[in-house]
Parts: C-alpha cells; structure tokens; sequence
C-alpha cells in the first residue's frame, strides 16, 4: 500500500493485533473450558470410586460383626 499515511497504516496495525488478541483469547478459553470439563468427570469419578470403597468397607465390617466366628 504505497503511498498511505501513517494514520492508515497505524490503523491497520492496530486492528491487525486486536484481531490477533481476539484469536488468542479464543483459544485460550476454548482450551479453558474443555479442561474444566475433564476437571468435572474426573472429581465425579474419584467421588464414585470413594463412595463404593467407604461403602465397601462399611458392609465388610457389618458382615463381621453379625458373624464373628466365620
């Protein structure tokens, strides 16, 4: 672009790095949001894995105590 004014090419510029930080901040919040999604499953996960253990263990002492000579 030959013959431009800086004010021209100064707007350019600028609209070229808005357009950028745009990008960037998409990506990152993509990136956010797909992370807190495995953040969820797995917390849910551990949460179920605990419960059946403690639950497990909670019975297994049950079954002992109304049986104490296996």
């Amino acid at each position: 672009m030959v013959g431009d004014s800086a004010a021209a090419r100064g707007k350019r510029s600028l609209g070229r790095k808005s357009t950028a930080a745009k990008q960037e901040v998409q990506i990152m919040y993509a990136n956010g949001s797909s992370l807190d999604w495995i953040d969820v499953v797995m917390s849910r996960s551990l949460f179920v894995y605990c419960f059946f253990a403690s639950a497990n263990k909670l019975i297994a002492s049950f079954i002992n105590l109304a049986n104490p000579f296996p």
